[in-house]
């Protein structure tokens, strides 16, 4: 293994789940405090990466004495967060200030540290819950802070990747020409073409409903992206594709870009513009202009590829091209 392939792959173990580019976040907590009322708190922050998988956010904040006659302390503060950005663990770091009503002083200040886990909802939702120690400067005690909330991700930052064996590094070698790096069914006359072709497709239709995940490949109970669709459909007839769609759209054998060439099976190739030509979206094509793909809208589900029809055309005008993966 490479030195860069030991990297990557010591990365993704540290980061188990792909990180989202921003996020807001919404939680509530409770201060335990000694000698002194304990504290209530709620606070709204927005949050992006700033380098590798530290993020930083500013926030808004009320803390609030528990009692009959309590201080608020009013306030903003800077976020600090390690790993944090859709699921998993994460750590936390916090500095806030601002100031008091009810209170013997006009300002405060204090800091926060600790860890907390996410999971995941739907789409970009995710609960979560953390425990931190929260220090005040001055003479006012600290305590430790329990917080639960709820966080919208968005724009998601795509995950290091591994090469595996079959992922192409260089010019992908011809079908005809059987390598270590070519996964035998791409050969001409492997197998029966059809059988393994209607074995795929109804794999990939088992999926229909799982929700989008970015990086998902279907482990466990997780969900798919479109191109970890395309992998598992693939891979579960002993098929090895490469993870990410860019790879994908040069596997195979081209196939014209027009309805009539196509085939049930064949990776259907996207951009995300209409007339665009960077790829950034795949999905399997099922016949009869219908193909399945795992949406970050809506999870794995079926579409139309039509020229004509209104639904059928909003995919039609950004379809790029089409990849054999199987030669008869």
């Amino acid at each position: 293994m490479s030195l860069r392939r030991a990297l990557l792959a010591a990365l993704n173990v540290l980061l188990p789940a792909p990180l989202a580019a921003q996020g807001i976040l919404l939680d509530v907590g409770y201060v335990f405090r000694s000698d002194v009322p304990d504290l209530s708190s709620v606070r709204a922050a927005f949050t992006m990466p700033v380098a590798g998988p530290i993020r930083w956010g500013i926030a808004g904040e009320l803390l609030a004495d528990v009692g009959t006659s309590p201080v608020q302390r009013w306030g903003a503060g800077v976020d600090l967060t390690g790993w944090r950005g859709g699921r998993g663990p994460y750590a936390a770091l916090s500095l806030d200030g601002g100031f008091e009503t009810n209170g013997p002083h006009d300002t405060w200040a204090s800091w926060s540290a600790g860890a907390g886990y996410d999971l995941h909802l739907a789409g970009g939702v995710t609960i979560g819950a953390d425990a931190r120690y929260r220090g005040f400067f001055g003479k006012e005690p600290g305590g430790v802070q329990v917080s639960a909330g709820l966080a919208v991700w968005w724009g998601r930052k795509k995950p290091a990747e591994v090469p595996t064996a079959e992922e192409p590094t260089a010019e992908r070698p011809s079908a005809e020409t059987p390598t270590a790096e070519t996964p035998a069914a791409v050969i001409a006359g492997a197998g029966s073409y059809a059988a393994v072709e209607a074995a795929v497709v109804a794999t990939a239709r088992e999926a229909l409903g799982k929700p989008y995940l970015y990086g998902g490949t279907g482990q466990g109970d997780d969900g798919f992206d479109c191109s970890g669709l395309i992998q598992y459909a693939y891979a579960q007839q002993g098929i090895s594709l490469p993870r990410v769609s860019t790879a994908q759209a040069t596997w195979g054998q081209e196939v014209e870009r027009s309805l009539e060439a196509l085939a049930p099976g064949d990776i259907l190739t996207f951009s995300g513009q209409p007339g665009g030509s960077r790829v950034s979206h795949v999905g399997l094509y099922l016949g009869d202009g219908r193909f399945i793909h795992s949406s970050s809208s809506k999870g794995v589900m079926e579409s139309t590829l039509s020229a004509s029809d209104p639904n059928g055309q909003w995919w039609f005008v950004r379809w790029v091209g089409a990849r054999r993966v199987i030669e008869e």
